[in-house]
């Protein structure tokens, strides 16, 4: 509500930093059409998954100990 401070805000900084989200789609043209109206389309790396038609998202992060994939 108003007022309100988000969580993100009230946590200390500790260094921790989101280089890149990446998105595997079957169709990732049309999750890219979707995107794009709501201005997302550029915020998430979109790639066509193999014929298995998986999806998943992956966040790449920087740490103060390294780069750091979660899958």
């Amino acid at each position: 509500g108003a007022g309100t401070t988000h969580p993100a805000e009230r946590l200390p900084d500790v260094g921790v930093r989101l280089e890149r989200l990446i998105g595997i789609h079957p169709d990732a043209a049309a999750v890219r059409e979707r995107l794009e109206p709501i201005g997302l389309a550029d915020r998430l790396a979109l790639e066509t998954s193999a014929s298995d038609g998986e999806t998943r998202l992956t966040a790449e992060l920087r740490t103060p100990a390294g780069q750091c994939r979660l899958e």
